[in-house]
C-alpha cells in the first residue's frame, strides 16, 4: 500500500512538474497604413518616408521679383511665409490659403499637380513653384 501511494504521488508530481503553462497566442500583426501621416505644426507625427521640401519665403516691404523653385512631383512641400504684416498667403491654383499672423504662416501640401503655381501674399507674388 505504501509503495502504491508513493508511486501515485510521484506520478502526479512528475505529470504536473513536467508540464509548462500554455503561452497566450501572440496578437496578430496589423497592416501598416498606406497613407502617410500629414504633417503637424511640429513636424510629422510619425516618420514619413516621403521627401519633404522646405521653403521659407519672406514678404518684405520693398518691391520684389518672385523667386522660382522646382519641386519634384509627389514631394511634400512645407512652405513658411514670414512677414511683418498680417494677411493671407495663397496658392490659388491649388486652392490653398493660410493666415499669416504674428510674423508667419504655413502651407503644407503634397505636390501632385504638375505645372507652375504662384504663391501670393495679399496681391504680391512671392514665388513660383514649378512642379514636375
Amino acid at each position: 500500500m505504501r509503495r502504491t501511494l508513493t508511486a501515485v504521488i510521484a506520478g502526479a508530481l512528475l505529470v504536473t512538474g513536467c508540464s509548462t503553462p500554455e503561452q497566450p497566442p501572440a496578437p496578430p500583426e496589423l497592416p501598416s497604413p498606406q497613407v502617410a501621416v500629414p504633417l503637424t505644426p511640429t513636424g510629422p507625427a510619425t516618420p514619413d518616408p516621403r521627401v519633404v521640401t522646405t521653403l521659407n519665403l519672406v514678404h518684405p516691404s520693398g518691391q520684389q521679383t518672385p523667386t522660382r523653385h522646382t519641386i519634384k512631383l509627389g514631394t511634400v512641400v512645407d512652405l513658411t511665409i514670414a512677414s511683418t504684416a498680417d494677411g493671407q498667403a495663397a496658392i490659388k491654383s491649388l486652392d490653398l490659403v493660410a493666415d499669416v499672423t504674428g510674423g508667419s504662416g504655413r502651407i503644407q501640401f503634397t505636390a501632385l499637380v504638375p505645372g507652375d503655381h504662384v504663391v501670393i501674399f495679399g496681391t504680391r507674388e512671392l514665388a513660383v513653384l514649378t512642379v514636375s
